[in-house]
């Protein structure tokens, strides 16, 4: 099976060389012995995003088409109407399905092209954590308003699609409406990653370790408050984030740490 697959993230060739962010390349490669070429249609990375392209793709069945620059989600719509419509439309006739991983904006754009040719992969909604947004308040409703228009679009293209999701909360809230729906996982973590240690906790200082994308809706503010309580019980606890840090995001979580 020959497919093509769609997300919001940078990417970027050198040579004949794919680079992306390491979350990203990494599930890539773990799948691409599945199909006879993956098509992936990623966004050009903006100067700020070149950071991130530190994964190399191992596989030689994967291809990068890249689209225009991620920029606003009104540019982005237009520009896929002006540069980046024909590069999803040449790209359908050489795939069977188009992997959309979603939600993402471009998803209302690539149905009018793929239609019944979309495999719909669900990690999260749209409206989920709209309330917590660091934006000033017209720019937020507006966020909002297209928020909700999206999801009843997400909505409508998940009951027509094979959907796939990876967390049993969306599961749940799809399983009366969809009927090609299919609960997976999503982890490239094999039983091989994981393994037993009789050394930790061996000394008064605990390092607790965060590995994921740093943004509110983790509830990375949950833990540091849990932690901070400890320490004021007479625990010592090091938390340690690592992971890919949204920017706005930053600035909230250095407000917070400056407080507290």
């Amino acid at each position: 099976m020959r497919i093509a697959f769609h997300y919001h993230i940078p990417a970027i060739k050198k040579g004949n060389s794919i680079f992306m962010p390491a979350f990203f390349g990494i599930f890539l490669d773990s799948i691409a012995n599945n199909f006879e070429n993956i098509h992936c249609l990623f966004h050009r990375p903006r100067n700020s995003d070149l950071h991130m392209m530190d994964y190399k793709i191992k596989s030689r069945n994967i291809e990068l088409i890249e689209l225009t620059v991620k920029k606003t989600i009104p540019v982005r719509y237009l520009n896929f109407f002006f540069f980046d419509f024909w590069k999803f439309k040449r790209i359908k006739k050489k795939s069977d399905y188009i992997i959309v991983r979603a939600s993402t904006p471009l998803l209302p754009l690539i149905n009018i092209v793929f239609k019944k040719k979309i495999i719909l992969m669900l990690v999260s909604d749209a409206v989920s954590g709209i309330d917590n947004l660091t934006q000033p308040f017209l720019r937020k409703k507006l966020i909002s308003y297209w928020a909700k228009w999206y999801q009843k679009i997400e909505d409508l293209i998940a009951e027509k699609s094979i959907t796939v999701v990876n967390s049993q909360m969306i599961y749940d809230k799809l399983k009366d409406k969809v009927k090609k729906l299919k609960l997976i996982k999503t982890s490239t973590l094999t039983i091989n990653d994981i393994y037993s240690r009789e050394d930790t906790c061996q000394n008064d200082e605990i390092r607790l370790i965060y590995s994921g994308r740093i943004t509110k809706l983790k509830g990375i503010f949950d833990i540091l408050n849990a932690v901070r309580d400890l320490n004021n019980e007479g625990y010592k606890i090091k938390f340690i984030l690592v992971g890919m840090i949204e920017s706005a995001f930053l600035k909230e979580l250095n407000d917070f740490l400056s407080l507290n």
